[in-house]
């Protein structure tokens, strides 16, 4: 998984994520599939500093990261990685490391890959033997109602102030039609390891805190070639809105200052 600037009545981040929380993975030679391991872009900003995670030299938050481990006791080798990924090692990127021993590090999506198994990360010994570990990084992220894509490390998600029923805001995931809203949006999906995908999840809530309203079946639709968008939505400010007749798979409550998360798996 994104921190912005907080705006009166409105979510102060939008994020996303994998889902669920990924687990230590062992770098060896071999692969759950010839695309690896499937990583999110990590274009958000979890510790509010005003730059995206994925552009961080110091200070990288580990949230949305995949932690690993190589190596052997007593072993030299060599870490490296290729592709859209990185190596973070105490919060730092690394484009090598020396290793001695059993390393622990974790690995980060830079952007989307553009052919299935892209992106690697390399441990090659002294002997010229190598283990490789390969990933698809997915791209994920919000769409405005104009079309532009939320720069969540800057931009705000905003509170619809419309009827949250009327005709101006199109229904379904299957509509070339934009909102008449400007603060709807819908989300985008970019997974070039995937031959279909029907839905992902979606959630509010203030950090540290139980899920204020979430849609755990959002239905997307095809938009391109391994792309993927969801209806428009609206946030709203109550239940009332919420549960509007029509609408109700198209709306997300949210608080002041709550975080709005993709999660995708």
């Amino acid at each position: 998984m994104i921190a912005l600037a907080l705006l009166h009545a409105q979510p102060a981040e939008a994020r996303v994520v994998a889902a669920p929380p990924p687990s230590l993975r062992v770098l060896s030679s071999g692969e759950p599939s010839a695309s690896g391991w499937a990583l999110v872009a990590d274009l958000d900003d979890d510790d509010d500093d005003g730059t995206p995670d994925a552009q961080q030299e110091r200070g990288v938050p580990t949230r949305d990261l995949l932690p690993m481990r190589a190596g052997a006791p007593g072993e030299r080798a060599r870490l490296s990685a290729l592709g859209p990924v990185r190596i973070i090692v105490a919060g730092r990127p690394r484009a090598t490391l020396e290793v001695r021993g059993v390393v622990s590090f974790f690995v980060q999506g830079l952007a989307a890959s553009e052919s299935p198994g892209d992106a690697s990360v390399h441990l090659t010994r002294p002997t010229g033997d190598t283990a490789i570990s390969r990933f698809t990084v997915v791209g994920l992220g919000f769409v405005r109602a104009d079309g532009s894509r939320l720069d969540s490390a800057g931009q705000a998600l905003g509170v619809s102030h419309a009827i949250s029923n009327d005709p101006g805001l199109p229904r379904g995931p299957a509509t070339g039609r934009r909102p008449d809203d400007p603060e709807a949006l819908r989300l985008e999906l970019k997974d070039v390891s995937a031959s279909g995908v029907s839905e992902l999840a979606l959630r509010s809530g203030a950090p540290d805190e139980a899920p204020r309203d979430s849609r755990p079946h959002l239905a997307l639709s095809p938009s391109g070639a391994h792309r993927w968008s969801s209806a428009w939505l609206r946030l709203v400010g109550d239940a009332v809105d919420e549960r509007a007749p029509g609408v109700g798979a198209q709306t997300l409550r949210v608080g002041l200052r709550d975080r709005v998360e993709i999660l995708y798996q």
